[in-house]
């Protein structure tokens, strides 16, 4: 019998951890860790646009450029660490429903028969004998 799916908020007191909220959260997390890269970026832009007018042109062109390959990988960092989270989710699914499966798919019981005595010659000694 499956549970059947509940709110966000009584997930949260779910002690038993049958739900799993981490899924429904990931993509808000994602807009947060966008949001902050955003944010420092623009901030760091505000930044080598002081360098280039209290110290060095050439020095505020080499803070853009470095700026904009840190977003660019942050960005891309961000990205992978979502995918590696939903990928280590999907597997725990995956592997929930496989155990299912095996459940439902339990062996036939083999048909009695004369049993063993242990090892293989007292088989063949009770043969004899």
């Amino acid at each position: 019998m499956e549970p059947e799916p509940s709110g966000f908020i009584s997930s949260l007191f779910d002690f038993s951890f049958s739900e799993i909220i981490t899924i429904r959260l990931l993509k808000l997390i994602y807009g947060l860790m966008l949001a902050l890269i955003g944010l420092g970026t623009l901030i760091s832009l505000g930044g080598a646009v002081m360098t280039m007018i209290r110290i060095s042109f050439i020095s505020g062109i080499m803070s853009i450029v470095v700026i904009g390959v840190g977003t660019f990988l942050a960005i891309i960092s961000a990205r992978v660490w979502m995918e590696i989270l939903i990928v280590i989710f999907r597997i725990a699914d995956n592997t929930a429903e496989l155990v299912k499966l095996g459940k439902r798919m339990a062996r036939p019981k083999r048909p009695a028969g004369p049993r063993s005595s242990g090892s293989p010659r007292k088989a063949q000694a009770a043969r004899k004998g």
